[in-house]
């Protein structure tokens, strides 16, 4: 499975280094709002050749990046095959992971924990308003990942995220999804759901997350469908706050 054209893929560092070697990356240097600024001027690209790095977001220190799924071309340069081919490469990972599963590796450490704080203020985060009628901040594709509270697996799964306060998040979790299985067996235990929420990560994980239940029941561990997508095994850490991996 080991392949090391794509090992780019691991992490944002890497893949916007690559985006930008590519010539598919485009840096807006003049400050934006948040709020329905950013958005507004991200639409006006979408579906276009390159994906947006937001240097200066106006109240903040941190950049935003976006744009990474616009197009099949952009995606098929970063992952260095034609774009006609990247739906046969999905279900390719998917059936290599369903006939030879490759687990994560856990680390004790890693760069995600470099900088690490126990008292959360989401409002240091440039999380942009993208809608008039969005009803705050969204980070709009965390990857959860949760694990079932009978067995122990582990689920991933996109979730939009929006920010009532500095330390609360509201999430709509769809009905008859995995997330909401988990979450009403913890609730039968009497017991919260633990989870982590991960902003950033490669193609790898989110196509993870994207996978329907029909190729990923909920006795799979789909994180490892991640590793066929980077080419090597997903790396990950544990949890701070909880059992959940990050």
């Amino acid at each position: 499975m080991a392949d090391p054209q794509l090992e780019h893929l691991a992490d944002l560092a890497s893949i916007i280094t690559e985006l930008e070697r590519l010539g598919r990356l485009i840096r807006i240097k003049s400050e934006v709002d948040p709020r329905h600024d950013l958005a507004g001027l991200a639409a006006r690209f979408e579906g276009g050749p390159a994906a947006l790095l937001f240097e200066q977001v106006k109240g903040h220190r941190y950049p935003v990046f976006t744009g990474l799924y616009w197009s099949r071309e952009l995606l098929g340069d970063l992952m260095r095959r034609p774009a006609l081919q990247l739906p046969q490469f999905v279900s390719g990972c998917i059936k290599n992971w369903q006939q030879r599963p490759v687990d994560p590796v856990v680390h004790k450490t890693g760069p995600v924990l470099e900088k690490t704080q126990r008292k959360v203020d989401l409002g240091k985060l440039p999380v942009p308003v993208h809608a008039l009628q969005d009803g705050g901040p969204y980070f709009d594709a965390g990857v959860v990942i949760a694990r079932d509270p009978d067995t122990g697996v582990r689920n991933a799964s996109i979730q939009r995220f929006m920010v009532v306060n500095k330390n609360t998040l509201n999430v709509n979790i769809d009905a008859g999804r995995h997330l909401e299985l988990y979450l009403n067996k913890a609730r039968e235990r009497g017991e919260s759901l633990p989870i982590t929420i991960n902003i950033g990560v490669g193609p790898g994980l989110h196509f993870a997350a994207a996978t329907p239940a029909e190729a990923a029941p909920p006795d799979t561990d789909e994180l490892g469908i991640a590793s066929e997508f980077q080419g090597s095994a997903l790396a990950l850490v544990p949890g701070q706050v909880n059992a959940v991996e990050l």
